[in-house]
């Protein structure tokens, strides 16, 4: 019988580098849903009500664009990621072609983006 807990960000939430670093890999995952519910978990455990009270939004609107599969907004990233003191910034990745790339979109889809503490 295994004896494994799981993980849950709301037992490391009290540090800022932790979150940081939380998100960061969420975001490096080629599906976007995987950064969604990282910010939803980091969300929840940093109070949802709080979340929404700072960033200008109703809670249920907040729960809505956190939820899986929602089409979730640039703006409202910006918005929740800065209560938490954190910014995205976009930093070149490595690129799996020699030199050039065939278009500006392969070239964009070839950055990593990153967090970074405020």
């Amino acid at each position: 019988m295994n004896n494994v807990s799981s993980f849950d960000i709301a037992d490391h939430s009290d540090s800022d580098e932790m979150i940081a670093g939380f998100l960061a890999d969420a975001l490096r995952d080629d599906d976007p849903e995987v950064f969604i519910a990282a910010l939803n978990c980091v969300a929840k455990a940093r109070r949802m009500s709080e979340i929404a009270k700072r960033t200008g939004l109703n809670r249920e609107s907040l729960y809505k664009a956190l939820k899986p599969g929602s089409k979730l907004r640039f703006e409202t990233v910006q918005k929740v990621i800065g209560c938490f003191g954190l910014r995205l910034t976009v930093t070149e990745g490595a690129s799996g072609q020699d030199g050039m790339t065939d278009s500006l979109v392969s070239e964009a889809g070839n950055r990593q983006r990153s967090l970074q503490q405020v």
